[in-house]
């Protein structure tokens, strides 16, 4: 897990991070964790967009059916200009999201 992508994903954290504490002691690549920022985020602009909650089940069902595929081929492009480690899950998902 490279340090800048946690920075990232816990940059509004207040404290204990389940996500941040799965990536760096459950082994979660970071491809792994920018993908379940990007769902998270999705779930928060659906939400809002619809006027209610949708759910991680619901965000992670039309993730799959509509944007999993997507996340893979940006993730690496962005990979191979770039590396791993220099790399932003709002970067993917506002490319996804285009």
């Amino acid at each position: 897990m490279h340090e800048k992508v946690l920075d990232e994903v816990c940059e509004n954290c207040k404290g204990y991070c389940i996500l941040k504490e799965m990536a760096l002691h459950g082994g979660l690549q970071d491809r792994t964790v920018i993908q379940l920022m990007c769902i998270d985020k999705f779930k928060f602009e659906e939400s809002a967009r619809i006027g209610r909650d949708i759910g991680y089940k619901a965000a992670f069902d039309i993730w799959i059916e509509k944007y999993a595929n997507r996340f893979s081929f940006i993730y690496d492009e962005l990979k191979k200009v770039r590396g791993e480690e220099n790399l932003s899950y709002k970067e993917i998902f506002y490319k996804i999201m285009r």
